[in-house]
């Protein structure tokens, strides 16, 4: 992950740090050119910019952002404006859990926030997976009879 997008601008990580933190912070680093950066140091780099100049910062993965794949992902699994999502996790006991269903809006912004809520107060690790409609109707008739499935009916 050496390119980042910053507002509508590529550019290298690199660029990115002296950006947010200054050209001086930047040649303290050893190595900088040499690595790609983890999740932490580009979440300093958006705080930091977004802090400053009210910008964004994107990650770019083969050339596009996570952002443009996940509307890709749901273009490709979208039926009448929605898309349904499977939940899957472990609760505070490490107990396994499946087969929660959501139908959400197609898009972006809803998937966003819809994971957001779910992380707002998670019982332990979870999962979020986009399915096709088909998938979603075969695990709902699967618990129905437990009557675990969440949100509207599908």
């Amino acid at each position: 992950m050496n390119d980042v997008l910053i507002g509508d601008t590529k550019m290298s990580y690199r660029m990115a740090y002296a950006r947010a933190f200054g050209e001086n912070s930047l040649k303290k680093m050893e190595g900088f050119l040499s690595r790609s950066i983890d999740e932490r140091e580009l979440k300093s780099i958006e705080d930091r910019l977004l802090e400053v100049e009210g910008i964004r910062v994107q990650p770019l993965v083969n050339g596009l952002t996570k952002d443009e794949e996940l509307a890709e992902r749901i273009a490709e699994h979208a039926v009448d404006g929605y898309v349904y999502l499977a939940i899957s996790g472990n609760d505070c006991d490490g107990c396994h859990y499946s087969g929660k269903v959501r139908k959400i809006e197609a898009s972006v912004e809803a998937y966003h926030d819809f994971h957001a809520e779910e992380r707002e107060w998670p019982d332990g690790p979870f999962c979020i997976q986009i399915v096709s409609e088909e998938e979603a109707s075969e695990m709902s008739l699967l618990v129905e009879s437990n009557e675990t499935i969440a949100g509207p009916e599908i």
